[in-house]
């Protein structure tokens, strides 16, 4: 039996997704040394990606996801490898495909 996840931890795990392929990479060039600072960088940009997509980060939908993981793999194409950021966006979209709606 398939797993029933919320819209809320496939947000939260969305922002671990990022963080892994962003900011914990020493070669991210962030220069920033505090991994709280950094979690929360990523995570300011992922709320951004909500903002711009215009869905609710507060109570993801959905649909909102998707658009947000869309949002986010464009972003990323310019500075990340392309196997990175697809490992990432099918980990989350097979995540999004068990919320129950």
């Amino acid at each position: 039996m398939q797993k029933i996840l919320s819209p809320e931890e496939v947000r939260n795990e969305l922002i671990n997704c990022f963080f892994k392929a962003h900011c914990e990479d020493a070669s991210s060039g962030l220069g920033i040394a505090d991994s709280n600072i950094t979690k929360q960088y990523c995570e300011d940009i992922v709320r951004k990606a909500f903002e711009e997509t215009q869905s609710d980060f507060e109570n993801p939908t959905k649909e909102g996801l998707e658009k947000v993981v869309g949002y986010l793999a464009k972003f990323s194409a310019g500075f990340r490898d392309k196997k990175i950021i697809e490992k990432h966006v099918n980990k989350i979209m097979g995540m999004i495909d068990k919320i129950r709606e």
